[in-house]
């Protein structure tokens, strides 16, 4: 049993037995694009190695038809003695038959292939047709497969072909070369031609091209069909006839130049019958004109005054609406000039302007520092202020009637108001906290936030009994509702005179009353006495005022005598509503401080506050977050309560500006109200 397998590159032609089987017939082997003679090994049969004819599997059937296959041959399954063949066509490759003809130049070559005299084997494939100029050297022209015909033995290029690559090669460039029928190139790579042979009359291609490409639908599209746009065409052809033509003419014709001259003269005046319209390319006429210069300049010139003549309505329109356009051009320059005038003058004003205000912020901030040095001087020595100030206070000389002096003061108390069936009855101090914020809430219209934070502060500064001073409106509300809301009972009202008399100590001491509202706080010599008076008290003691300004020019030390709120942060509007009345029941559970926290705001050390008025706001703030359990808004309880009121009643607003740009931990709500007592520079 013979167990082999080949496989081979063969160049191979076809041939067709009396059965009408197609063989592949093996004339040479390739190797790196190199023909070579078929390898044959010292086998005694015709199989595997040694076939000269191959089964076609794949490719070309024609007869006569020469390619490149791959085959392999393999033990046949049923007599491995034999052989199994497929082949596969490679059309890639292009092999390059060389035939010799009888010829003496290449020109006769060519014109042998032009007039299919060529002889030749009807083989199928790119051929080199050549001649001998000298032993052992040959020049041709390739002429691909599809570019001519072989017919009784005889090729014959086609019309269509109007150029071929031209060769020179020797006899060492062919492989058998003994079998002038089969002779090839050796190899399938032919390479860049020597040069090239123009096939036919080039005038006459020129003109095939020109007239293939130009058709009637062209110059219809382009052009059109008028007589006098084929008067354009028939001077451009008396343009084009140059002298270069005349001689051609006497040539072909044998005639004299003046014969000649006459004859292209009657073409062109017979140019429209001879010459179709679909004979001359419209881009060629184009490239003739632009490429020769007098000739553009007279089509130029004869299309113009054409299109002038023919659009003289149209022109005549344009240059109206230019002549239009040009006025309205005219007056917009000159509003546009008028406009920058008054612009100018406008600038000018505004520089003005500017320039005053300049000044005049100028004067107001001289003015303004002014205003706070002398209310800083005033907080010093207020008897010095009012001594500077009294020369531009009215001055009365009228002296009071006799009888009774006015009342020093006056003091009503108010109880008895609400049936026990209106009044709540609170069982621990949460109670008493929800009832004052209830209350709070809805009859001053105090945001929530807001009104729980107020709540906690009162709370507790009454059950440390610190008396608190209520600047702003509704102090005297803010007062009754924490009577109400824990008494049952409204607050007690106390309005101060002009003239201080310290009974009042007394009969206030007297007095049912838990909260005592004051009024007019800085009458004569109140102040000086009466809140040290008052400390003695057990009662709680809300000071008012209505005008938080007012204060900016009291002695800081009064604050060591109440804490000061301002309750234009809180309240929303003026008292609507009826307030509910709530009390503490029998077995009340009060509230039971628990370990003082310190304040975390730094900037109550800025402030140079005394021992006592920091000891009871540090304790007062410490009940008032416990009592609202919220350890978020401990910086916002220490900033409304403390750092706020007491920056603005003494003038210290740099260092309220500096905790709302630089402390953290506080609501951007309290940062927006404490801001609008900041004053920008």
């Amino acid at each position: 049993m013979i167990d082999n397998e080949v496989s081979f590159t063969s160049l191979c032609y076809i041939t067709v037995d009396y059965e009408g089987r197609i063989w592949l017939n093996r004339l040479a082997d390739v190797e790196d694009d190199i023909l070579h003679t078929p390898f044959k090994s010292e086998r005694t049969d015709n199989y595997f190695e040694n076939r000269d004819r191959l089964y076609r599997n794949d490719g070309p059937t024609a007869l006569g038809t020469v390619g490149i296959w791959e085959w392999t041959a393999i033990p046949n399954r049923d007599n491995p003695a034999i052989d199994y063949v497929q082949s596969y066509y490679v059309k890639d490759y292009s092999p390059v038959r060389v035939v010799v003809l009888m010829a003496k130049s290449l020109d006769e070559v060519v014109e042998q292939l032009q007039n299919g005299t060529a002889r030749t084997q009807a083989y199928f494939c790119d051929t080199l047709f050549c001649y001998e100029p000298k032993r052992g050297q040959f020049a041709g022209v390739l002429c691909r497969a599809n570019e001519f015909n072989i017919s009784d033995r005889c090729a014959k290029l086609s019309e269509t072909v109007y150029s071929l690559p031209s060769y020179t090669i020797s006899s060492g460039d062919i492989y058998n070369w003994d079998d002038r029928n089969l002779r090839f190139l050796k190899t399938l790579q032919v390479g860049e031609p020597s040069g090239y042979v123009s096939i036919g009359n080039t005038d006459e291609v020129i003109r095939t091209l020109i007239l293939e490409r130009t058709t009637w639908p062209l110059f219809k599209e382009c052009i059109g069909a008028t007589k006098a746009e084929w008067k354009h065409c028939k001077l451009l052809l008396e343009k084009i006839c140059g002298e270069s033509l005349y001689d051609a003419t006497v040539q072909k014709l044998n005639c004299t130049l003046d014969q000649a001259k006459q004859t292209v003269d009657d073409f062109v005046n017979r140019a429209d019958a001879l010459i179709k319209v679909g004979d001359i390319d419209v881009n060629v006429l184009a490239e003739i004109a632009k490429n020769h210069d007098e000739l553009r300049e007279l089509c130029e010139k004869a299309v113009s005054v054409e299109w002038h003549n023919s659009h003289a309505a149209e022109i005549a329109k344009a240059e109206a609406e230019v002549s239009e356009m040009e006025e309205t051009i005219s007056i917009a320059k000159k509003q546009h000039s008028e406009l920058l005038a008054e612009i100018a003058t406008k600038q000018g004003e505004l520089d003005r302007l500017l320039a005053e205000i300049a000044q005049y912020e100028s004067i107001g901030k001289e003015t303004l520092v002014a205003v706070r040095q002398k209310i800083a001087d005033a907080q010093k020595d207020m008897a010095g202020f009012i001594a500077d100030i009294s020369v531009f206070l009215p001055q009365s000389n009228a002296t009071l009637p006799y009888g009774n002096p006015p009342a020093s003061w006056q003091y009503s108390s108010t109880s008895g108001q609400y049936s026990d069936e209106d009044i709540e009855l609170a069982e621990s101090w949460r109670n008493e906290y929800d009832a004052i914020y209830q209350n709070l809430s809805c009859a001053l219209g105090i945001e929530p936030d807001f009104c729980s934070m107020l709540t906690a502060f009162l709370y507790a500064t009454h059950i440390n009994n610190v008396p608190t001073l209520i600047a702003g409106p509704g102090g005297q509300d803010i007062a009754e509702v924490l009577s109400v809301s824990m008494y049952a009972n409204g607050a007690g009202q106390l309005t101060l005179g002009d003239e201080c008399d310290l009974s009042i100590v007394e009969r206030i001491s007297e007095a049912d009353d838990s909260i005592v509202s004051v009024q007019n706080m800085f009458g004569k010599g109140w102040t000086d006495a009466l809140p040290q008076k008052f400390t003695r008290l057990k009662k709680q003691i809300i000071w008012t005022h209505p005008y938080v300004e007012d204060m900016l020019i009291e002695p800081k030390g009064l604050y060591n005598y109440m804490l000061p709120v301002l309750s234009e942060c809180f309240i929303g509007s003026l008292p609507a509503l009826e307030t509910w009345p709530s009390k503490r029941a029998e077995k009340f559970q009060p509230y039971v401080s628990e370990e003082k926290q310190s304040l975390r705001i730094s900037a109550f050390k800025r402030l140079g506050l005394s021992k006592l008025l920091l000891g009871q706001l540090t304790r007062v703030l410490s009940d008032a977050k416990c009592i609202l359990e919220n350890p978020a808004k401990d910086k916002d309880l220490e900033l409304l309560f403390g750092v706020l009121p007491l920056c603005v009643l003494t003038g210290r607003l740099d260092v309220l500006k500096d905790v709302i740009e630089g402390e953290s931990g506080i609501s951007s709500s309290v940062k927006a109200e404490v801001a609008r007592y900041i004053e920008e520079e």
